[in-house]
């Protein structure tokens, strides 16, 4: 085939428990049950028949989505408003793109555009995300005990797919991120050893933006334990690493990617007076440091006698 586009098309996808529910066409048409055969006719193995195909160029312009789930409570509901793919060199068996675009905007003011190709043994993908707002998949996080009360998400990622290796990197950026929730601030304890509102303070740019980059690499012994895991993995570290720092100025003690003891060093003066002590005047400079880079951590300081 040459050619094929589909212009304006409308689709509605609705997940229940029992699955994607898919939409009917017209009236379901009687036909008159055919009369049963004197006798069942002897299997025949007849040759093997491999369909390919070959399509030149495909496009979808101006497409618009609208998904609910109602496996989730409350339930879930969005729409991407628009949506635009082109596609060429399309092969199957393959599967093979030699050139894939894709442009989407909706989902409450989100866009995305992809670009890349996917071929057998060498696929290339980048992808950027901008201002996909969080609060909406709310009924996704509530399960976990935590709570997103706003923040939108923005992302740029290269995947990169060779024979059996992988490897993928995102750079994420999370602005005016709020959440909570008793039974998260908990979870999150125990998974990092510190306060989820803790976490967020030292992760917060002057900006209120968070970064992370995220990579994840492997190969198919990777694959088998499932990329959702290896990701999950992988931005565990990276959230540590953000960590790393302002957790080092505040004299934290790190070990497995969690916090054994976040104690902070006191600052110390000269026996008798008023006057700094060389190490508490390094130590002034570093609680500096941490406020001017951190604007959503207060310290609370109390004097003391030894």
């Amino acid at each position: 085939l040459d050619r094929i586009r589909l212009l304006e098309p409308a689709f509605t996808i609705t997940r229940t428990a029992d699955g994607i529910v898919l939409p009917s066409f017209g009236s379901a048409a009687v036909e008159p049950a055919a009369p049963a055969p004197a006798e069942p006719a002897p299997a025949q193995a007849g040759p093997t028949t491999e369909v390919a195909l070959e399509l030149a160029d495909a496009r979808i312009d101006r497409a618009k989505l609208r998904f609910g789930d109602r496996t989730v409570k409350p339930f879930f509901a969005t729409r991407i408003d628009r949506l635009d793919v082109r596609a060429r060199g399309i092969r199957w068996p393959g599967p093979r793109v030699e050139n894939l675009t894709l442009a989407m905007l909706g989902m409450n003011g989100a866009k995305l555009d992809v670009q890349g190709s996917i071929l057998p043994g060498k696929s290339v993908l980048d992808a950027k995300l901008v201002k996909l707002g969080l609060a909406q998949f709310n009924p996704y996080v509530t399960p976990t005990g935590y709570g997103l009360a706003d923040g939108a998400l923005s992302l740029e990622s290269t995947a990169k797919i060779e024979k059996d290796v992988y490897k993928t990197s995102t750079d994420v950026v999370v602005s005016k991120l709020e959440m909570g929730g008793s039974e998260g601030e908990s979870l999150f304890q125990q998974n990092f050893g510190i306060p989820l509102s803790v976490a967020l303070g030292l992760l917060k740019e002057l900006d209120g933006n968070i970064t992370l980059a995220v990579p994840v690499d492997g190969d198919r012994g990777g694959m088998k334990l499932g990329l959702g895991s290896i990701a999950g993995q992988a931005l565990r570290s990276a959230l540590m690493g953000a960590l790393a720092s302002p957790l080092k100025l505040l004299g934290a003690i790190t070990a497995d990617g969690k916090v054994q003891s976040l104690a902070p060093e006191p600052v110390v003066f000269v026996a008798g007076n008023s006057e700094l002590a060389p190490e508490g005047a390094e130590r002034i400079e570093q609680i500096a440091g941490l406020l001017s880079g951190s604007p959503g951590i207060a310290l609370t300081l109390s004097g003391g006698t030894s």
